[in-house]
This record gives C-alpha cells, sequence and structure tokens, in this order.
C-alpha cells in the first residue's frame, strides 16, 4: 500500500466523527431462532397479560396497555370508554365469521380490545369482519377497540383501529414495572427482559445520517475495509509461518473444521499426541485490546491423562513457567499462557519472529515437551 493511500484514510479519520454502531444484543428468542415470530410474540404476551399466571406481575400489562389505549383515544378523538377489572380472559387466535381469527382478544362482560399483531408481515387482514362479529353482540362500540400493534408507526384507515408499536407498550410496561419488580418471580423479570431487548433488536433500524455519512465516504470506507482484510491476511500468513519456524515436530493445524475459528486462530499440534496443542488466537489483534493469546491447550483424552500428574509435572517446572491449569469443560484444558502479549507495529510487521520469540522467552517449548512426554 502506497504511502499516499495511508495518508489519504490517516486525513478522512481526522476530519469525520465515524458514527459509533451499537451492537444489539442478542437474545434468547434469537439463540432459539424465533426472534421474529408472531405467534410466539402473541403467546408471550398472552401469558404476560393473564394477572393471575406464574409471573406475579399482576396487572403490569394490561394496565400499560389501557394507559397507551386512553392517550390514543384522546390523541384520535375517539368516543371510546375502555376499562377493565383483574376478571378478564384472553383469547389467541380467536375464530370469528368466514374462519378469521384474531391474534390476541381481551373481553370481559362490556369490554373488548382486539389486536392484530404484526412484526414483518404486511398488514391485509379483515379488520372489518373482526369488529363486526358477532362474537361482540353485547359489547357496545364505545367499549371496544382495535390495536394494530406493529414494530413501526403504520395507519390502519380504519377508523375504529389505533396504532399502538410493540416497543411503545414494552416502554410503558418498563416505566411502571419498579412498582410491580419485587413480588414478581425473577424467573420471568428475565423472561420479559429477554422479550423487550428482543423487540428493540427488531425496532432498531440504521439512522437515515449514518446510511448518508456511509454513501456519501463509500470509497474510503471500502479502502479502510479492505486494509482490514490485508492486516488479517498478514497476520494470518505470520502466524502460519510461525509454526514452522518453531520446530519440525509441530503440525500446524488451519481449523478447517471450524469455520468460526478459521479467522481467530490457529492451532500447533504435537505429532506425538494429537490433543496437545499450542494455540495462537490472533483476533483479538484487529481489535482495540490488540492482544494475541499464546496457549497450551490439552484436548479430550490428554486432559484427564495431565490432570492425574499434574502436580508431579508443576512441581518440576516450579518458578520456569506460567502454569495455571484451567479446565474449560472435561474435554479442554489450558496448562500454561504467555501473559501481557501485545506487539507493537513494527512487532506485528514481524509476527512470526515475535511469536517464537515469546514461546522460547517463556520455556514454552520445554513445557509443551514434558507434557508430550507424560501423554
Amino acid at each position: 500500500m502506497s504511502y499516499n493511500y495511508i495518508n489519504e484514510l490517516t486525513i478522512f479519520f481526522e476530519e469525520n466523527n465515524i458514527p459509533a454502531i451499537k451492537k444489539n444484543e442478542i437474545t434468547f428468542l434469537e439463540i432459539a431462532r424465533q426472534p421474529h415470530y408472531e405467534n410466539v410474540i402473541s403467546n408471550i404476551y398472552a401469558f404476560f397479560l393473564n394477572p393471575h399466571e406464574k409471573h406475579q406481575l399482576d396487572d403490569l400489562f394490561i394496565s400499560s396497555l389501557l394507559h397507551l389505549i386512553e392517550k390514543k383515544i384522546k390523541v384520535n378523538n375517539l368516543q371510546k370508554q375502555i376499562s377493565f377489572s383483574n376478571d378478564f380472559e384472553i383469547e389467541r387466535e380467536k375464530g370469528t365469521e368466514g374462519r378469521k381469527r384474531i391474534d390476541l382478544l381481551i373481553t370481559d362482560n362490556e369490554n373488548a380490545i382486539i389486536i392484530e399483531s404484526k412484526i414483518y408481515h404486511e398488514l391485509n387482514n379483515p379488520l372489518t369482519t373482526y369488529w363486526n362479529s358477532k362474537i361482540f353482540q353485547k359489547v357496545s362500540d364505545e367499549k371496544k377497540i382495535g390495536i394494530i400493534l406493529t414494530l413501526w408507526q403504520q395507519n390502519s384507515n380504519n377508523k375504529n383501529y389505533i396504532n399502538i408499536t410493540h416497543i411503545e407498550w414494552l416502554n410503558e410496561i418498563f416505566k411502571r414495572i419498579s412498582d410491580y419488580e419485587k413480588e414478581a418471580s425473577p424467573k420471568f423479570i428475565v423472561f420479559l427482559k429477554d422479550l423487550y431487548q428482543n423487540i428493540k433488536n427488531l425496532t432498531n433500524k440504521m439512522k437515515k445520517e449514518e446510511i448518508e455519512f456511509y454513501k456519501n465516504n463509500v470509497s474510503k470506507i471500502n479502502q479502510v475495509v479492505d486494509l482490514k482484510f490485508a492486516l488479517r491476511n498478514h497476520i494470518i500468513n505470520e502466524v502460519e509461518r510461525a509454526c514452522d519456524l518453531l520446530d519440525k515436530k509441530l503440525s500446524l493445524d488451519k481449523v478447517s473444521r471450524h469455520k468460526y475459528n478459521q479467522k481467530r486462530l490457529r492451532y500447533y499440534r504435537s505429532k506425538k499426541d494429537k490433543n496437545l496443542v499450542i494455540t495462537v488466537v490472533f483476533e483479538e489483534l484487529l481489535k482495540e485490546k490488540g492482544e494475541l493469546y499464546i496457549i497450551i491447550e490439552l484436548q479430550h483424552k490428554s486432559v484427564k491423562k495431565i490432570q492425574v500428574k499434574y502436580d508431579e509435572i508443576a512441581r518440576d517446572l516450579e518458578g520456569t513457567l506460567n502454569i495455571s491449569f484451567k479446565t474449560t469443560n472435561k474435554n479442554y484444558a489450558h496448562f500454561a499462557h504467555i501473559p501481557n502479549c501485545k506487539p507493537k507495529s513494527d512487532e506485528i510487521e514481524n509476527l512470526s519472529q515475535y511469536i517464537v520469540r515469546k514461546i522460547k522467552e517463556n520455556h514454552i517449548l520445554q513445557l509443551f515437551n514434558k507434557l508430550e512426554d507424560n501423554l
């Protein structure tokens, strides 16, 4: 890369404030691969809406919803008077005429709330059919309200329905939750917070100014991305080269079986026992931390074998090495590591030599050979 190329990027960073993009926190619903399923979200709402359920949050959900309904009624100048005690019924997928189903229906003897919940799907439901259904014969229009529950503001074009967003409802819930939390089940508070984060994740969009910044600077941004990838390739090549420079008794493992690890670490495997490795983790070199991790790792059968002989091995090498035998699980254990590996720019330029020097200075090969003898 030319000097002018680097100089241009330096000026670019000096003259521009790069937007800080906050990453979403992963939720259990995302882990379960169901973060945007409308039925799943509606089932959770139905559970928390019921004041008699095991969450012990009493009327938190319904009172928060009624507060929002009251606000929207005033804004839209609607002639409605909706009120519930704790004696009401919640129904999921309530059938109406023409085999149509209401997502969530909340009713008592006098009041009804019809909720059509949307995540990503378009609003093409028969809202008028829901409203005019025979199931509401005993409920006056004044005591009935329809809600289009959406991720973002959306007009239903139906005077009987108001729009409330998922995040509006949950924000209102979390404004009030301190009054309920003391009596609530801690387990269900965790579930509720996960739902809240999940809705935040779904609702969050890139801001207009962030998109415009990218569009106005796409060439420079792509140059930075190219620079990052070039640096990562350089680091990977140097880490792999270090294995050859170290010892012909070591075999380089590019962890090709695990795509996640290909861009973050390499193994230098013992040729005598494949379950003994020197692990070089380089992913943090590309981040602000700028740290390299060099670890002697035991895998699978070797963990138990060395556990039995640990005291003897540690005694023989006492004072020589930074031994910190740590079993992560029955199949993996860290036996020793090199602390404070934060190479400077010139050391990253010649990273293979830096790795070799660090391993030799910290007697890692001496320990590695000792472990081989005991396996």
